[in-house]
């Protein structure tokens, strides 16, 4: 009897606290993050508060910059950081730096971000970024950042204003695969505008096919959005990366590009 009672109040003690801890704790969070540069939309939502989170920068990528993001929206996937409109040095396009947030409680890969270009209301461009350009591509982690460039085919206007939004895969990518970047140093460049090197190891247990590329991601000393350039690692374009194997890469920038901090990212394919 006696053990029957002390079980009893044993189970009645636990319910007591989990109604308690549910209490004090409970409830989940959603909304739309405001961003200064036309915030893009989230897709694939899925509420979550109680996600593990790792660090919001993969350590897959080199460098030294410190984003100036917005926080991010429990349970999704949103634009959290959208630098200026800045023109193209190979022609009349537009590039424009967007930064990602995975908060949703599983991992996501192969994310795009694309959407058109307006002046007062009228569509002057519709940009988007190359699928395998976003850093790291194969796996984002809860929590976690992503980088790329979007890019406009026109010359847009300063008062152009974006709507951008992103998409993505939920789970890791058996196809996309990120290398690790082991150094990121300033160098001379071929341009005379200065360039990022260093090198990239493969540190997955496959094979990498190329083009293996590698892209850097500028940002002023208070994080701000100034610049991105692309780059490939050496060697032949197509030639495997095998397992453990290192290799270098330039990112030459073929225009002054402000570029106190940067973050630099490398991805190819599973052979």
């Amino acid at each position: 009897m006696q053990s029957r009672i002390h079980l009893c109040l044993t189970t009645a003690w636990a319910i007591s606290l989990g109604t308690l801890l549910a209490a004090c704790g409970g409830g989940s969070l959603s909304g739309n993050v405001s961003l200064p540069h036309n915030p893009g939309q989230a897709v694939h939502t899925t509420t979550s508060t109680t996600a593990p989170k790792g660090p919001p920068i993969s350590s897959l990528m080199g460098g030294n910059a410190k984003p100036n993001v917005s926080p991010g929206t429990p349970g999704e996937v949103s634009i959290v950081l959208q630098g200026p409109l800045m023109t193209t040095p190979y022609g009349p396009g537009t590039n424009v730096l967007v930064v990602v947030e995975n908060d949703t409680d599983s991992p996501i890969s192969a994310v795009q971000v694309s959407g058109p270009a307006s002046v007062n209301g009228t569509v002057v461009g519709s940009g988007t970024n190359l699928l395998e350009s976003f850093y790291p591509t194969g796996t984002i982690g809860p929590g976690q950042l992503t980088f790329s460039s979007v890019y406009f085919s026109a010359a847009l206007p300063s008062n152009a204003k974006l709507q951008l939004t992103p998409t993505y895969h939920k789970g890791a990518s058996a196809y996309f695969v990120d290398v690790q970047v082991i150094q990121a140093n300033q160098g001379a460049g071929v341009y005379g505008n200065g360039a990022i090197v260093g090198t990239v190891q493969n540190t997955s247990s496959v094979s990498v096919t190329g083009p293996i590329a590698a892209d850097v991601f500028c940002f002023d000393a208070s994080g701000n959005p100034t610049g991105t350039a692309t780059g490939y690692v050496a060697g032949t374009s197509n030639a495997p990366l095998p397992a453990g194997a290192t290799t270098s890469y330039e990112i030459d920038f073929a225009a002054p590009t402000n570029c106190p901090t940067y973050l630099v990212g490398s991805s190819g394919f599973n052979s």
